[in-house]
C-alpha cells in the first residue's frame, strides 16, 4: 500500500509556494490520487522496488506543474497571463504531406488567401507546454499540438484553450493525416485536391462549403456533420455518435455501430451500414447502386420521383413498405422485390435484421 504521508512528502514542496485555496486543494487531491494509483501500478509490475521509489517515479511522470498551479492560484507570470498568436508559412509547391497530432485542441482547416500554406495557433492563455511544435522533413510538414498530462486535472477548474488553423491554397493536391485524441476538427471553404485521413478518439468533425478529393474518417465517439460538401469518395466509420449529411455529393461508404445516419439532399451512390440505429436517406440524385445494411432500427429512403430503379428490401423481423408505383416479383410483410419505372438505372438494396424499411 502507498502511504498518504509518503505522497505528501513529495508533493508538498511543489505546492508550498502557492496560495491554499479551495481550487488548489482540489487540484492537490486530484494529483495525489493519480500519484497513488500510478505508484501502486509500478510496485505491482515490479517497475519499482520500494514505495519511495514508486512515488518518486509517479511524481516525476507528472512533469512540471508550475503552469497549472499558476493558473489555478491566479499567480500567473506576465508571459502566461497574456494571449498568444503564432504564424508560420510555406510554399505549397514544397509540401505534399501534412501530419497533424493534437489533443484538447480545436483544429480549423480553411482556405488560404494566397498560394502559401499557413499554420496559425491561438492560445488563451499563452503556455509554453501547449505551444504547437512544427517540423518539416523533405516534403512533409509535421504539426504537433501537445497536451501535458496535467490537462486532465484542469477540467474542473480553468481549462486553457488552443486553436490551430491550417490554411490550404486552391492548388494544394497533397495528403492530410490528422489524429486528434480529444477535440474538434472543422473544414470550411476549402476547395482543392486534398486527400484527407482523420482519426478522432472523442469529439466532432464538421465540414461546411468544401470540395476535396477524398475524405476517410474514423471517429470512436462523437459527431460528423457535413453541409454543402463534395468529394470523390467519403468513407466514415463512427463507432458511437451521429452522422448528419446535408447537400453532400460523393461515393459513400459509411458505417456506425451505434447511432443515427441522416442524409438530406444527397447525390451519389454507395453503402451505408449500422448495427443499432436509424438511417434516413433523402436523395436528390442517384448515379449508382445504393446498399443499406442495418441490424436493428428504422431505414427510410426517399428517391427522386422521376427515377427508375430496381429494389430488394428484406427485413427478417419487421415490416417493409414501398409507397412508389412499382411492379413486384415478391411482396410480403417482411420483403419487397421489384422495380420502379420501365428503365432501371440503379439498384436499391436494404437488409434489416429487426426494424422497419420504408421506400418512397
Amino acid at each position: 500500500m502507498i502511504d498518504d504521508n509518503l505522497i505528501s512528502t513529495f508533493l508538498k514542496p511543489i505546492f508550498a509556494n502557492y496560495p491554499q485555496t479551495d481550487d488548489s486543494r482540489d487540484f492537490y487531491n486530484e494529483v495525489a490520487a493519480d500519484v497513488r494509483e500510478a505508484a501502486q501500478d509500478l510496485l505491482d509490475s515490479n517497475d519499482a522496488t520500494t514505495p519511495e521509489q514508486a512515488v518518486k517515479l509517479a511524481v516525476d511522470s507528472l512533469g512540471d506543474l508550475t503552469e497549472p498551479l499558476q493558473l489555478i492560484s491566479g499567480t500567473q507570470s506576465p508571459a502566461i497571463s497574456q494571449n498568444s498568436s503564432a504564424n508560420s508559412s510555406w510554399s505549397a509547391d514544397l509540401i505534399t504531406r501534412i501530419v497533424m497530432h493534437a489533443d484538447e485542441t480545436k483544429v480549423n482547416l480553411v482556405a488560404s488567401p494566397d498560394d502559401q500554406i499557413h499554420v496559425h495557433q491561438y492560445q488563451q492563455p499563452k503556455l509554453a507546454s501547449t505551444k504547437v511544435q512544427i517540423k518539416t522533413l523533405e516534403n512533409t510538414l509535421s504539426i504537433e499540438a501537445p497536451s501535458p498530462r496535467w490537462f486532465q486535472y484542469l477540467i474542473p477548474f480553468r481549462h486553457p484553450k488552443s486553436t490551430v488553423e491550417i490554411a490550404l491554397p486552391s492548388q494544394f493536391a497533397g495528403h492530410l493525416e490528422a489524429e486528434l485524441k480529444s477535440g474538434t476538427l472543422s473544414i470550411e471553404n476549402v476547395k482543392n485536391q486534398l486527400q484527407a485521413k482523420v482519426v478522432l478518439s472523442s469529439g466532432s468533425l464538421s465540414i461546411n462549403h468544401a470540395w476535396i478529393k477524398t475524405l476517410s474518417a474514423q471517429i470512436n465517439s462523437g459527431q460528423f456533420k457535413a453541409r454543402h460538401f463534395a468529394s470523390n469518395s467519403l468513407q466514415l466509420d463512427v463507432h458511437t455518435g451521429t452522422i448528419q449529411l446535408s447537400n453532400v455529393e460523393s461515393t459513400f461508404d459509411i458505417s456506425t455501430h451505434s447511432g443515427t445516419i441522416k442524409g438530406n439532399v444527397l447525390t451519389g451512390k454507395g453503402q451505408f451500414t449500422a448495427h443499432s440505429g436509424a438511417l434516413f436517406l433523402d436523395w436528390q440524385h442517384v448515379n449508382g447502386d445504393v446498399t443499406v445494411i442495418n441490424h436493428s432500427g428504422t431505414v427510410k429512403i426517399q428517391t427522386p420521383m422521376k427515377d427508375s430503379f430496381k429494389f430488394d428490401l428484406q427485413a427478417k423481423s419487421g415490416t417493409v413498405k414501398v409507397t412508389r408505383n412499382a411492379t413486384y416479383s415478391v411482396q410480403v410483410l417482411g420483403a419487397a422485390i421489384g422495380q420502379v419505372g420501365d428503365r432501371p438505372q440503379y439498384d436499391v438494396k436494404v437488409e434489416d435484421h429487426s426494424g422497419t424499411i420504408r421506400l418512397s
